[in-house]
């Protein structure tokens, strides 16, 4: 399809520095090609992503509180992962100390919770041992030592 140059109203539109003005020179959808994103609207508040040589996709935001994912292929808008509020629970943190056979355990380590007892800071135990698997969130030596036996912990899983 070709379509005809009205040199007349172009020239209307240059401004004096030679450019077309984009407000009154251009009209109707701005394809890729030339800079566009191949539409004239967007529904407000959603996010675009890249889509190659194609107009953009777009994500809405979806329930309040959702977050922006990563499925590791697109973005998708989801429900952030739950946090627990029952002591022990995915997500929640506890002072313990580290029983396990091999020590010291470092910041951002992970252990059995069946290692861990929670303790107050003197390192005396004020529970029993946990399920799942802890990340530790500062320092903590085996039980075999006296000293830095507390330590807080985050359950990941």
């Amino acid at each position: 399809m070709t379509q005809a140059l009205n040199l007349g109203l172009l020239g209307n539109n240059v401004n004096t520095s030679g450019q077309v003005s984009l407000t009154a020179g251009v009209s109707g959808t701005l394809p890729l090609a030339n800079g566009g994103i191949g539409t004239t609207t967007l529904t407000a508040n959603n996010v675009l992503l890249g889509n190659g040589g194609s107009s953009p996709q777009v994500v809405a935001p979806g329930a309040s509180g959702n977050l922006l994912t990563s499925n590791g292929t697109t973005w998708t808008s989801a429900a952030p992962p739950g946090i627990s509020t029952t002591a022990g629970g995915i997500g929640t943190y506890m002072m313990a100390r580290y029983d396990g056979a091999t020590g010291p355990i470092t910041f951002g380590a992970t252990v059995s919770g069946v290692d861990l007892k929670p303790s107050n800071a003197s390192g005396n135990n004020v529970g029993s041992a946990q399920s799942g698997t802890w990340r530790c969130m500062g320092y903590s030596l085996n039980s075999s030592v006296s000293q830095n036996l507390t330590t807080l912990w985050v359950r990941i899983s």
